[in-house]
């Protein structure tokens, strides 16, 4: 999972997850970024849960979480 900020908040995160056919989930990458232009670049596997792959993205300020916003179901 690759994230750019391409904004002017204070910091930004991404965390993605997979689930597998029982819904069981397990986070395969978070990211935060603390300044407009960075780009950062996490990845794990996990075999067994390819059933959906999900993705969060929220903005931050001071260490707290300030917006989200909502779940992209990628498959």
């Amino acid at each position: 999972m690759c994230a750019k900020q391409t904004g002017t908040a204070p910091s930004v995160g991404a965390i993605a997850l997979v689930y597998n056919a029982s819904g069981a989930s397990k986070n395969i990458g978070a990211v935060v970024l603390t300044g407009p232009g960075n780009t950062i670049c996490v990845g794990m596997t996990f075999v067994f849960y390819t059933a959906h792959l999900k993705v969060h993205a929220f903005i931050g300020d001071h260490g707290n979480i300030t917006k989200t916003g909502p779940v992209r179901t990628i498959y």
